[in-house]
């Protein structure tokens, strides 16, 4: 989030492509609303830890 560099302390968070999540989702979507089967499967997207202020360092 924008918002978590702001905070005190600074707050980890994680940043993933909202864009690939939602492209995929439509898709499913479209399928589903033209009566066509969709398989169920797992994906497995990109996820960045982005360490501020709030993380301590491992002992």
């Amino acid at each position: 989030s924008p918002y978590s560099a702001f905070t005190s302390p600074q707050l980890t968070t994680v940043h993933f492509d909202l864009f690939e999540v939602g492209l995929n989702l439509a898709k499913d979507i479209v399928a589903l609303i033209q009566e066509e089967s969709i398989e169920q499967v797992r994906e497995d997207f990109a996820i960045t830890l982005i360490e501020r202020a709030s993380t301590l360092p491992l002992a």
